[in-house]
């Protein structure tokens, strides 16, 4: 959000920098016009509301207007009905994910000089590592929980063999063990088992069941005996243990805060440090580390519920569609798509950046999908 600009030199935000030439000069000769009507006023309506009325901050009001108005006129414009462009930004698009995987890995071996590259990259210091093109690693999170689980979907749909879905399953567990983020690996292995059910149906507890003993063997035998080596998910979760967190707790307070303002923050005139007064829990200002939590705690059940269903809505009858033709050839690229939404999705339950937000790769995702879906639908 706050790397809206590509570096301290160019002033214009990234996402007009970048996009706007695209839909000014190269649109496709045949427009084919995707309605994102409801989808684009639920989003800037939920914005509004939860940032600038909710917390008085404008900025990233304006951040994620801008960049859900450009990502949606890049593909009702650039895009279009045009499959071949539509497969070439969703192929540069994970290609910049898998590289921010790579930087990852290479952060852990020289964290010197690959965050003066991060931070070259981003144009805006870097807060946290070790991590790939983002500055902190909950916005990395979100980019490993959809790039392992669109790869891993992917592998099993164009597989030609065996070995590239356990290949890709490797990969996606090493990227998981030193990206630390539990969450991520959380929503990958959700994602996995959705997809799944899904496409095995009754002959999915076997493979899922072999698969586990498989992942256990990797852990026990490759991974762990490392554990102690470095940075990695394991060492991360003991530190944490260590050091007494408890999500939980957190997501306890949480709701004892909801229950006194049952409404929404925003209908008391209140902001979250005002609600977090006399917190022990919360006393040096963290959250709940729960998008939707956070959410419904300041626009209440009614509004947040609403917007809720007003963003989601869509992208459910977009799935919908996924799973009942995921065996059909046509559909792969969609399919995978869908999985990676979901389990960005699952991911914004432990952290509080999410759709709304605009937080790494959800936007593109979302309107990919509802683009694919409506032409897919279209008569």
């Amino acid at each position: 959000m706050a790397d809206i600009f590509l570096n301290s030199y160019f002033k214009l935000p990234t996402p007009l920098l970048f996009g706007v030439p695209l839909i000014l000069f190269f649109a496709v000769k045949k427009y084919y016009t995707v309605e994102f009507g409801w989808e684009t006023f639920f989003f800037l309506a939920a914005n509004l509301l939860y940032y600038a009325v909710g917390q008085g901050d404008f900025k990233p009001f304006i951040v994620n207007s801008i960049t859900f108005i450009v990502c949606m006129l890049y593909f009702k414009s650039f895009i279009g009905d045009n499959n071949a462009r539509f497969k070439i930004a969703v192929f540069l698009f994970f290609m910049l994910l898998g590289i921010s995987v790579c930087i990852m890995l290479v952060n852990h071996l020289f964290p010197q000089r690959v965050d003066s590259l991060r931070a070259t990259l981003l144009g805006s210091p870097v807060t946290q590592s070790p991590t790939g093109i983002s500055t902190t690693i909950f916005t990395f999170g979100y980019q490993l929980a959809a790039f392992t689980s669109f790869t891993i979907v992917a592998a099993f749909l164009w597989k030609r063999s065996m070995f590239l879905p356990v290949a890709a399953l490797l990969a996606c567990l090493v990227a998981a063990w030193y990206g630390m983020q539990r969450s991520a690996l959380i929503a990958f292995g959700m994602s996995v088992i959705g997809f799944t059910l899904f496409y095995y149906k009754q002959r999915a507890i076997p493979i899922l069941s072999a698969t586990l003993v498989c992942g256990l063997l990797f852990f026990l035998l490759v991974l762990k005996p490392y554990a102690s080596t470095g940075d990695n998910i394991l060492d991360k979760t003991n530190r944490n243990t260590e050091n007494g967190e408890n999500r939980s707790e957190l997501f306890i307070e949480n709701l004892k805060i909801y229950s006194e303002y049952p409404f929404g923050l925003v209908f008391y005139g209140k902001q979250w440090k005002d609600a977090i007064i006399g917190s022990s829990v919360f006393s040096s200002g963290i959250t709940s580390h729960n998008a939707y939590l956070m959410f419904f705690t300041y626009l209440g059940p009614f509004v947040g519920i609403t917007l809720l269903l007003g963003l989601y809505y869509p992208a459910y009858k977009a799935f919908k569609f996924a799973a009942f033709n995921i065996r059909k050839p046509q559909h792969k690229l969609f399919v995978a798509l869908c999985f990676s939404l979901l389990a960005i999705s699952i991911n914004s339950l432990f952290h509080n950046a999410w759709l709304v937000n605009a937080n790494g790769p959800t936007v593109f995702l979302y309107v990919a999908i509802l683009h694919k879906y409506d032409l897919n639908t279209a008569v």
